[in-house]
């Protein structure tokens, strides 16, 4: 993943190899969102497909086509704009909230329809649990913990190990510890 790219269908796992040998999840995402390719400080940047997925990688002459093209131009940077706010919240999630809290944000964030009271929404989650909390920085059995909580709540129900119902999506937004 070298030069932009466009995840026309599906989901996937974004992550970085650390010098540790270890990865950092840096996040999920679905179809519809713009990828803007490897930072040149990172050497090995993953694009692994969880599931069906096509993906749309941009031409060489990307930069010319937005140059030429207002419109291009504008779609692209409100896109961009939309992803900056979404790696803004989950830096402040992980710097300031719970375990807990991180978990229903998260699912929160995984539905990409604002949240309705009295609805129920089937989310269907490809990763593991031990991904998931990588991604939030916490462990398989923290994560597992969590989700149990939040079902005991009545905010969610796991009818299998990849697809999660949101029982109530405003109180899920809204969960403090």
């Amino acid at each position: 993943m070298d030069r932009p790219c466009f995840l026309a269908t599906g989901q996937a796992k974004l992550s970085f190899s650390l010098a540790s040998g270890g990865e950092h999840i840096v996040g999920f995402p679905c179809a519809g969102e713009w990828l803007g390719g490897r930072p040149h400080s990172l050497d090995k940047c993953t694009l692994t497909p969880l599931g069906n997925v096509w993906i749309i990688f941009v031409a060489e002459d990307f930069s010319r086509i937005i140059a030429s093209d207002a419109r291009a131009a504008a779609v692209l940077l409100r896109i961009l704009e939309a992803q900056v706010a979404i790696l803004q919240a989950h830096a402040t999630a992980l710097a300031s909230q719970s375990a807990c809290e991180r978990v229903a944000s998260f699912l929160s964030r995984s539905r990409r329809e604002p949240a309705v009271a009295g609805s129920e929404f089937q989310l269907s989650l490809p990763m593991s649990r031990g991904e998931m909390g990588g991604h939030l920085n916490l462990t398989i059995e923290t994560t597992s913990r969590c989700m149990t909580r939040l079902k005991n709540e009545g905010l969610i129900a796991c009818p299998s190990r990849h697809e999660v119902v949101i029982l109530d999506a405003v109180r899920l937004a809204n969960f403090t510890d």
